[in-house]
């Protein structure tokens, strides 16, 4: 996760109008798996957001 949020980060330091990013199997992420995988949504946010 934190190489995901560092990358996101620098995507939107870079480009202004970064739109956001897909979280394909989001059923089964990490962390949070299956019994919680809004987890996932919920720690990549702020790096989205900026």
């Amino acid at each position: 996760m934190p190489t995901l949020k560092n990358t996101v980060g620098s995507l939107v330091q870079k480009y202004s109008d970064f739109g956001g990013i897909d979280g394909w199997e989001y059923f089964n992420s990490l962390p949070g798996d299956t019994a919680a995988p809004w987890e996932w949504a919920q720690q990549i946010a702020p790096a989205v957001k900026g």
